[in-house]
C-alpha cells in the first residue's frame, strides 16, 4: 500500500514538470526563427577590412558589449589579419637620388642594408635621377633676381628663398628703378596719365578708365585738343592752358566753320545746334575720335576729316 502511494505522487509531480517545460518551450528564442531558418547576422566584422599593414585595429566590432577588447595593442598584418605582433609590411623602395640634387653623390645601397654591396665607384645623381658613376651634365639654375617679377618699390631680399649659405640681414630692402635690390627708400616714377570717360572728358591715371555718366557736353569738346599729363602736385590731369580756358568759358561751342562734336561718347560731328540722337554706350573705336578733327569737309557737311592715323586706329 505504501510503495503504490509513493508511486502515485511522483508521477503527480513530473507530470506537470514536463508540461510546463513543454508550455515554455515555444516562448524561448534559441537563435532560429520560428518556421526553422537561419537569422541574418548581417556581414562579418573584419578588423582590417579598411586599414593599411601596420595600422592598429581591435578584434571585437565598435560597440559589441559582449566582446571582451585585452589591452594589448593590435596591428593589421600583411596577411590581414588584426594580431598582437609587430607585422611585416613590405619596405619603401629605396631611391637613390631622392631628394638630391643633379650632380650630387649617391649610393646605391639604401643606408643600414647589409645585404647590399657598394662598389668603391663614386657615382652621381644623373638629369634624369639615376644614380651612375659618369659625371652628369647638369644645367646650373638660373642666377637670382632679387627683384625679377616684382615691381619699383616692393620688398625684396637678398638672399634667395632656401639658400642657407646666405644669411639676410634684418634690414628692410626695396626693388629700385633699376632693378636693384637695396635698403633705400626708391624713388620710382609713377605711371603714365591716359584719358577716361565716356566722353574722353577724363584724364586719369593709366589703366583707370574713371567712372563716368555716358551723357555729352558741349565742353567736353574743349579737351580734345588739351594736353592729359601729370600735373606739378603729382596728379594725372589736364595741363592749364589759356586756349583751354577760353573754350571752357565759352561752353565748348562749335568751331569757326560751325561744327562742333555731339554723341553721348563723343562719336559724332554735328552742324551747330543739332545735338545728334546716340546710343549712350561705349565702343573702342570711340577712342579712335579722341584726336580726330571736327570739321566741314569738301562736301560741306560736318564730319570727321580722314587721316591715315585715323583710318588705321578704325581698323582700315
Amino acid at each position: 500500500m505504501r510503495d503504490r502511494w509513493l508511486g502515485s505522487l511522483t508521477v503527480l509531480l513530473f507530470v506537470p514538470a514536463v508540461m510546463g517545460f513543454r508550455a515554455c518551450e515555444g516562448d524561448v528564442d534559441l537563435g532560429g526563427d520560428r518556421d526553422g531558418g537561419a537569422v541574418d547576422a548581417g556581414p562579418a566584422y573584419d578588423p582590417c577590412g579598411a586599414l593599411s599593414c601596420g595600422d592598429a585595429c581591435r578584434e571585437c566590432p565598435p560597440g559589441d558589449r559582449d566582446c571582451f577588447e585585452t589591452e594589448v595593442l593590435k596591428y593589421c598584418q600583411a596577411d590581414g589579419r588584426c594580431a598582437p605582433t609587430t607585422p611585416a609590411c613590405g619596405p619603401v623602395p629605396y631611391e637613390p637620388c631622392a631628394g638630391l640634387a643633379c650632380g650630387a653623390e649617391c649610393t646605391l645601397c639604401a643606408p643600414g642594408d647589409t645585404d647590399c654591396v657598394e662598389t668603391g665607384v663614386v657615382k652621381y645623381c644623373q638629369p634624369d635621377g639615376a644614380c651612375q658613376p659618369t659625371t652628369p651634365s647638369c644645367e646650373p639654375p638660373p642666377p637670382y633676381e632679387p627683384c625679377a617679377g616684382r615691381s619699383c618699390g616692393d620688398g625684396c631680399t637678398l638672399c634667395a628663398p632656401g639658400d642657407t649659405d646666405c644669411v639676410e640681414t634684418a634690414v628692410l630692402k626695396y626693388c629700385q628703378p633699376d632693378g636693384r635690390c637695396d635698403a633705400t627708400v626708391p624713388a620710382c616714377e609713377a605711371g603714365a596719365c591716359q584719358v577716361g570717360g565716356c566722353s574722353s572728358q577724363l584724364c586719369v591715371e593709366e589703366g583707370d578708365g574713371g567712372a563716368s555718366t555716358c551723357e555729352w557736353r558741349d565742353e567736353y569738346a574743349c579737351f580734345r585738343s588739351a594736353t592729359c599729363a601729370r600735373q606739378a602736385d603729382g596728379a594725372c590731369g589736364w595741363t592749364d592752358t589759356p586756349e583751354l580756358r577760353a573754350c571752357l568759358a565759352g561752353g565748348g561751342g562749335p568751331g569757326p566753320d560751325g561744327c562742333r562734336v555731339g554723341g553721348c561718347s563723343g562719336q559724332l560731328c554735328l552742324e551747330e545746334g543739332d545735338h545728334g540722337i546716340s546710343t549712350c554706350e561705349w565702343r573702342e573705336e570711340y577712342a579712335c575720335f579722341r584726336s580726330a578733327t571736327c570739321a566741314r569737309q569738301a562736301d560741306g557737311a560736318c564730319g570727321w576729316t580722314e587721316t591715315p592715323e585715323l583710318r588705321a586706329c578704325l581698323g582700315g
